[in-house]
């Protein structure tokens, strides 16, 4: 007889159609229910152990109990099960749930001696965030404009190239400016005039 008897069981949900749910109350918003909760109970034994010491199911050693009867009604059906698969003679028996309230009360009800286990159930797996980074740019702040007199709006005037002529005065201001600048900037990039002169050949 092997050494370990273990049974796993679980609910879940499965669709139904409106015939079938007619009168039964939902968990959705309109309080209609949409699905009816089937029971399972899968019961198989366990011998040997693999590498890591984690437990392996002895192959076609499952068998399953099912229905959608109530939670009374469902634990006869699973107790019977493993009492056929040897639940009374077995070394240890394990039962195997989630964090279902009704497992837990309908093992402790059938089999006080087992060793419970909780299976945690796995979390989906969510991409990471990106770090940010220590050196960030600051951002621009915007620039602060001094308020105008009360009832004139204070605009900016955009300068174009032309917008001394109307101003003699600061043409004439800088008129001088500008030519020196045009002036370095020709003497820096051409050569001299006496460059270009041919050197007489000695004799």
């Amino acid at each position: 007889m092997p050494d370990k008897l273990y049974i796993a069981i679980d609910g879940t949900g499965v669709p139904m159609t409106a015939a079938a749910v007619a009168g039964r109350a939902g968990k959705g918003p309109d309080g209609r229910a949409h699905t009816r909760e089937v029971k399972l109970a899968a019961v198989f034994t366990q011998t040997a152990v693999d590498d890591d010491g984690r437990p392996i199911r002895d192959p076609d050693s499952t068998s399953y109990v099912a229905s959608f009867a109530t939670v009374g009604d469902f634990a006869p059906l699973a107790a019977a099960e493993a009492t056929r698969r040897g639940a009374e003679q077995i070394r240890q028996l394990v039962v195997l749930g989630d964090g279902a309230a009704w497992i837990w009360n309908l093992a402790t009800a059938r089999w006080p001696h087992a060793t419970p286990h909780r299976r945690p159930l796995p979390r989906p797996r969510t991409p990471p965030r990106p770090r940010r980074s220590a050196h960030r740019h600051p951002r621009p702040r915007p620039r602060s404009v001094a308020p105008g007199p009360p009832g004139r709006p204070r605009h900016r005037r955009h300068r174009t190239p032309g917008h001394h002529d109307r101003n003699p005065a600061a043409r004439t201001r800088s008129t001088p400016r500008r030519q020196h600048r045009k002036s370095v900037g020709l003497l820096h990039h051409q050569r001299p005039p006496h460059a270009l002169r041919l050197l007489p050949r000695p004799r």
